[in-house]
């Protein structure tokens, strides 16, 4: 497990929840008519977005088929972000109140499985579990909105791995990424280190997979839910990345276990590249949006995101911290 100096948070960064849930609209508003601009790759449609209200929908019908025939590709779509929201949901809620989703937040398509492991994280940053408790909140709202969306084509969560084995999932990224010697576990719970860079991790699949998903659907209902979400992603991203940033000024460890960290996400989504570092192009800047260059997240493909989840390079089918694999998700 990392052992890191506690550094004093010096940042003028002060975000009370209004402003952080003023700064969620803004974002999913910008997303909304800036990024689909930026999203190559597809057939989207340039028409404008219609705003439509998302809905609690009604509970899916539980059922052991993971993924139905009878699923539109839209569907698909859309469950493969609840997916990757169940993942990080769990997560944020689990570190802060120690406790998981609700049972009827869970329920729907596939096999539901439960979630391995997981306890409230041990934060002593103010600032760091501002913003894990802001996060819980926020990723409980897009589950809520995907799953309204989805309607009785909502997936059910799959089996998760919060565990902190030496062969738990985090346990075998930290390995990989050589932050904790081979054997030896990790458990992302146990400091504000381990926080940030275990929700780096699982933030890290997510912005990129609702680009790369919102770039093959067209104008309409589904496509401004993937809008509004890509919105929120971003700004989780960008927020997970300010805090490691704040964290690591003068924890020469810690930047060199978030450089490897990336370095190895990289690895595992096969091209090697698209995962940047904490440091901007000079001394005097912060690289906060890991980026193509202009402003907007990488694309990843399905197979790429659920590489990372995976922890696996070669397409998989289940592992890491989703070992049963996806539910309501065709790739």
């Amino acid at each position: 497990m990392l052992a890191h100096a506690r550094m004093p948070y010096a940042s003028p960064l002060r975000l009370d929840a209004a402003d952080r849930r003023g700064f969620l609209r803004l974002a999913a508003g910008f997303a909304g008519t800036v990024l689909l601009s930026g999203c190559g790759g597809g057939d989207a449609s340039s028409d404008p977005v219609p705003v439509v209200s998302s809905g609690a929908g009604s509970t899916p019908p539980t059922t052991s088929e993971s993924t139905p025939l009878s699923l539109t590709p839209e569907a698909v779509s859309l469950n493969l972000a609840l997916n990757l929201e169940y993942l990080c949901a769990q997560y944020y809620s689990y570190a802060v109140n120690g406790t998981g989703l609700a049972s009827d937040m869970v329920a729907g398509i596939g096999a539901q499985g439960r979630v391995l492991g997981g306890r409230q994280a041990s934060l002593a940053n103010t600032l760091v579990a501002q913003h894990a408790a802001e996060s819980a909140t926020d990723k409980l709202a897009t589950v809520v909105a995907l799953r309204g969306r989805l309607g009785t084509s909502a997936a059910a969560q799959p089996t998760i791995d919060f565990t902190a084995t030496a062969t738990s999932a985090f346990s075998v990224a930290a390995q990989a990424a050589g932050l904790v010697a081979s054997g030896v576990a990790f458990d992302p719970f146990a400091s504000d280190a381990n926080f940030l860079l275990s929700a780096f991790l699982l933030e890290n699949a997510v912005a990129a997979t609702y680009r790369r998903e919102m770039a093959t659907m067209a104008a309409g209902d589904a496509l401004q839910t993937m809008t509004d979400n890509l919105g929120g992603a971003i700004y989780h991203g960008g927020l997970v990345r300010t805090l490691l940033s704040a964290q690591a000024n003068g924890d020469a460890a810690l930047t060199l276990s978030y450089t490897a960290l990336s370095a190895y996400t990289a690895k595992l989504d096969g091209t090697d590249t698209g995962d940047q570092t904490l440091a901007g192009t000079n001394g005097d800047s912060a690289n906060i949006v890991d980026s193509d260059g202009h402003a907007i997240p990488f694309l990843r493909t399905p197979t790429q995101a659920l590489n990372l989840v995976y922890l696996n390079r070669s397409a998989s089918t289940a592992g890491g911290f989703l070992p049963s694999g996806t539910n309501g998700v065709r790739v």
